[in-house]
């Protein structure tokens, strides 16, 4: 959409309820996941998260994470984790599968 196109209230709120309406069907629909594609993308992730800019890394810390303890190191530049705190959408997969983050994780 460009900025000179503006659409009305009752087009906006329409196109959320669609939005909304999609999001649970999507939620509702078992999903088939091949394990071993599933084990491929999530061995993935620390090559991803390599090639992602600081700014990315940044923003997906963000998104995840309420709160993030974080400590210097003796290398310049380098931190440790030292604590963290989910988000509520943050969802693990534990011992009884996908699961909220909760205190006792």
């Amino acid at each position: 959409m460009r900025p000179e196109e503006h659409r009305s209230t009752d087009e906006i709120v329409a196109e959320i309820k669609t939005a909304k309406m999609q999001r649970e069907r999507l939620a509702a629909s078992p999903v088939d996941a091949d394990p071993q594609r599933a084990l491929d993308w999530l061995s993935s992730l620390p090559n991803l998260w390599n090639e992602t800019s600081d700014a990315g890394r940044r923003e997906l810390a963000v998104a995840t994470f309420a709160r993030l303890g974080v400590m210097g190191t003796s290398v310049r530049g380098s931190h440790r984790i030292v604590s963290v705190e989910a988000t509520e959408e943050v969802t693990v997969v534990g011992d009884t599968g996908f699961e909220p983050v909760t205190s006792r994780m």
